[in-house]
């Protein structure tokens, strides 16, 4: 494999609109994570999971109770930015006819490329005549899709020794560069390996890996109503990196036509297997950018389009050395 770069949300950024929009009602799958109180107002945050692979999404439900005279808001920034997280995704999530102290509530959808232990920075609210309130930080677990994945932090020990510039002549100082220029090649080789190596990195056996991770899907049952576009987005995520992984084609960062367009160029499949394919980016790509909804049934097919494409591309596959 010579080329697999991870996915990039410039396409899921697309998807969500610049204002709120209206959603179902918010039910208990969720978890609170953080929460602050002042005076009769009160903000919490629930996550739908605090656990997730990179480039996966997070949908969080953010409450603001106020009464009506304080005229609260929560409060987003503007380059839909949370730390390392995106925001993908701002809707109103609907009201009950019990939340008549609910001032405000959002379904925020994010996302990140980061993995490790990533910290969601403090949610805000404002109310009255200047006040604020904000939430404490939470840490999220994101797991890496392609394990190993170059950490800059150890090579941290890896610097000049540090002196008197009074006490050093033009030698030492010469000497000292020299030293601090060789330490930082070394740092940049070494990034620049880490990284084709990670490149290059995928599954032992690509159909074995990814025939894994649908059933996985499925196991999970019928996805809910309201989170049938982020099940689609995961199958169709599991079948693009399968033919970037099978094909050596940069599938997670390609749009569908190109992506297609390098499936017919490279001619490596049938024309059953290209309608399969087909069917599902293309599906995706009217669920991301026209506003289409996804039902529990076209989940249900998708999952198994994508499961007879990877059966019938897996042949000819050898297992490589471990």
């Amino acid at each position: 494999m010579t080329r697999c770069t991870l996915p990039i949300l410039s396409v899921a950024l697309l998807a969500g609109a610049c204002g709120p929009k209206d959603m179902p009602p918010v039910d208990d799958a969720y978890e609170l994570i953080a929460s602050a109180d002042r005076d009769r107002v009160r903000l919490e945050v629930e996550a739908s999971d605090r656990t997730v692979e990179t480039g996966e999404t997070i949908e969080l439900i953010v409450t603001l109770e106020a009464p009506a005279a304080e005229q609260a808001r929560i409060v987003l920034p503007d380059d839909r930015k949370l730390g390392e997280f995106d925001i993908i995704r701002v809707e109103n999530a609907e009201r009950g006819l019990d939340d008549l102290q609910i001032a405000d509530r959002r379904r925020i959808t994010i996302s990140t490329l980061a993995s490790g232990d990533v910290v969601l920075p403090p949610l805000e609210a404002r109310f009255g005549a200047g006040s604020s309130l904000a939430t404490g930080e939470t840490v999220f677990t994101i797991e890496s899709l392609i394990d190993g994945e170059f950490d800059p932090t150890s090579f941290a020990d890896i610097r000049p020794a540090v002196a008197d510039m009074e006490d050093l002549d033009s030698g030492s100082i010469t000497n000292m560069l020299l030293v601090s220029g060789a330490a930082c090649t070394v740092v940049l080789l070494a990034i620049a390996f880490a990284l084709l190596a990670r490149r290059r990195r995928r599954p032992r056996v690509p159909h074995e890996w990814a025939l894994a991770e649908l059933d996985r899907i499925e196991s999970e049952g019928p996805p809910r109503e309201d989170r049938t576009t982020d099940r689609f987005e995961r199958i169709e995520g599991v079948l693009r990196w399968y033919v970037a992984f099978r094909f050596d084609i940069d599938a997670p960062d390609r749009t569908s036509s190109e992506l297609l367009s390098a499936i017919d160029d490279g001619d490596v499949i049938d024309d059953d297997a290209r309608i399969l394919l087909e069917r599902v980016v293309r599906q995706g790509d009217r669920a991301k950018f026209a506003g289409g909804s996804i039902t529990v049934e076209e989940c249900e097919a998708a999952l198994a389009h994508a499961r007879t494409f990877v059966e019938g591309t897996s042949h000819d596959v050898e297992e490589e050395a471990a």
